[in-house]
């Protein structure tokens, strides 16, 4: 007897179905990245209550970010020492965080020492230009980036400009 045409079609619609379940497990999860935080606070609880991380950790949520779920966010102190920095960011590196962000201008410069490839980010520098962590504020360039309480003469009449 023969088949209609079509009837092949639901069978391979089935199997298809009943193939599915095993290829999306078999597929791995997104990756997770890693962020190292550093600061010199005295204490890893006194370095959670830290504004500027506090609002870069709420800015991470309000973007999809979720500590444990596809990002691990790795937290040192210094304890207020500047020698700690480089043996911290040290250890960042061997760990393979995607980036290093800092809390501290001391901790920015050992850090820019340390490692030449791994991102690092400022939350409150100095004078980035000025200590050679970056060319310029409009292209810092290298592997350092972030915000600054200071600024260059003409970066200052441009914030001038924007807030007329």
């Amino acid at each position: 007897m023969a088949r209609p045409a079509g009837c092949a079609i639901p069978w391979v619609l089935l199997l298809c179905c009943l193939g599915a379940p095993l290829t999306a497990e078999a597929q791995q999860a997104g990756k997770v990245y890693r962020i190292g935080v550093i600061a010199s606070t005295r204490s890893v609880a006194e370095l959670s209550q830290h504004a500027g991380l506090a609002a870069f950790a709420e800015r991470l949520r309000e973007l999809g970010w979720a500590d444990g779920r596809n990002v691990v966010i790795e937290r040192r102190t210094s304890e207020g020492k500047t020698e700690r920095f480089a043996p911290l960011v040290g250890e960042f590196v061997t760990l393979g965080v995607d980036a290093i962000v800092l809390v501290s201008q001391a901790g920015a410069v050992a850090a820019h020492k340390v490692t030449a490839t791994t991102p690092i980010v400022t939350v409150t520098s100095g004078r980035l230009v000025e200590d050679g962590l970056a060319i310029s504020l409009a292209r810092p360039g290298g592997n350092v980036t972030g915000q600054t309480l200071f600024a260059e003469a003409r970066e200052a009449g441009k914030r001038l400009q924007l807030l007329k």
